[in-house]
C-alpha cells in the first residue's frame, strides 16, 4: 500500500509544495511561509510526471509548469513556463476514513510538501522553506485533485 501511495503522491508532489490535491492548506511548521501560488488544474500520471496549469502569479510562474517527482526518493521539481523551477521533497500518508474523494472506491492521500530551492524568477514566489499539505484522490493509475480545490504551492 505505502508503494502505490507513493506512486500517487509524486505526481502531486509538490508539487507539492504544497503539490495536488483536495484542499491545500500551509501546514503549522514554525519558521516556514504559507504557500503564495496556486494552480487550478494538476494532471499527474502514477509515475510522478504531470503539469500544472491555471496558475497565478504569472509574472514568476509563467501560469504553468511541468512536474517530475521521484516516487523512490520523494524528491521532485517543477519547471515553471519560461520563468525557473522550484525544488521539494514530500511525505505522504493514506487518510481514513476518506472523507474527501468520491467515489468512496478513491484512496485519499495527504501530501505534505517543502520547498528544498529553486532557480530563476520562481524562486521569488516559492521560496526554500515554503511548507504546504495538499489531498489528492487516486483511482488506479488515475490521481487527482480532491473535487473543488486547487493546489497551493
Amino acid at each position: 500500500m505505502l508503494r502505490m501511495t507513493t506512486r500517487v503522491t509524486a505526481l502531486a508532489a509538490v508539487l507539492a509544495l504544497g503539490s495536488l490535491g483536495s484542499i491545500a492548506v500551509a501546514s503549522g511548521v514554525a519558521g516556514a511561509s504559507a504557500p503564495t501560488v496556486t494552480c487550478n488544474t494538476g494532471i499527474i500520471n502514477i509515475t510522478g510526471s504531470g503539469t500544472l496549469s491555471g496558475c497565478n502569479d504569472t509574472k514568476n510562474t509563467g501560469g504553468s509548469g511541468k512536474i517530475a517527482a521521484n516516487i523512490k526518493t520523494f524528491k521532485g521539481v517543477i519547471t515553471w513556463n519560461k520563468t525557473g523551477t522550484t525544488t521539494f521533497s514530500y511525505k505522504v500518508a493514506n487518510v481514513t476514513p476518506d472523507t474527501k474523494c468520491t467515489p468512496k472506491t478513491d484512496k485519499e492521500i495527504k501530501e505534505t510538501a517543502t520547498t528544498t530551492g529553486g532557480t530563476g524568477a520562481a524562486l521569488k514566489s516559492i521560496p526554500k522553506g515554503q511548507v504546504a499539505t495538499t489531498y489528492i484522490c487516486v483511482a488506479g493509475s488515475k490521481v487527482t485533485l480532491a473535487p473543488g480545490s486547487k493546489y497551493q504551492i
